[in-house]
């Protein structure tokens, strides 16, 4: 019966045997019978003086990480490493200008890929070029009376699609004074993520 590894937590010499260091750790239990038992061949020492077991260091320390991840895993019930993932927050929108015809109207997309709580939510639809406020949605409540003059009763989110994590507003009534690029921001607690849309005239 051979004895379990042990380190020495006492820093060792690059290259030398580490049968010295352990000689110098206190009384282990099992140190008769360790005595008493062919030795394991040892290794150079580095960091530590680790007796070989017929693992490499790196084995070992995976093998120990994969004891305390399934060791949390079990007692919150989800993988530790996905419990541990965090995804940003990241806004979608389209990826070339949108051309309508005036006096016409036009979807202007903005989405997340995954649902969000409406508590702490702030959804913002600017024209980038003056800042003016396209619409306004904050939390559940669509802020109508925020809105710019120029756009008020023309810019609408679709209020059924907010839960399902889409943002997208229509522009109706298109004139040419509406060809620019539009800005949607979401924030969402402490994060921000932003797409912009061109909208031109043809």
């Amino acid at each position: 019966m051979a004895a379990p590894p042990l380190l020495s937590a006492r820093p060792a010499e690059g290259g030398k045997d580490c049968t010295a260091h352990y000689r110098k750790l206190p009384s282990h239990p099992l140190q008769d019978i360790y005595d008493k038992t062919p030795h394991s061949p040892v290794i150079p020492c580095t960091n530590l003086c680790l007796w070989k077991t017929g693992f490499s260091s790196l084995q070992i320390f995976i093998l120990v990480l994969s004891f305390i991840s399934l060791t949390l895993s079990v007692g919150l019930g989800v993988p530790v490493f996905i419990f541990l993932q965090k995804q940003g927050l990241h806004v979608e929108g389209p990826s070339s200008p949108l051309v309508v015809h005036p006096g016409g109207s036009v979807l202007l997309p903005c989405s997340v890929r995954d649902p969000l709580p409406l508590e702490g939510l702030r959804v913002e639809w600017r024209r980038t070029e003056s800042e003016s406020v396209v619409n306004v949605l904050q939390q559940k409540d669509i802020r109508a009376d925020l809105q710019s003059e120029t756009f008020r009763g023309r810019a609408n989110f679709f209020p059924e699609e907010i839960s399902k994590g889409n943002f997208s507003i229509l522009l109706s009534d298109i004139t040419r004074e509406d060809a620019g690029v539009y800005r949607c921001g979401v924030h969402f607690n402490q994060d921000l993520s932003e797409t912009t849309v061109e909208v031109q005239l043809s």
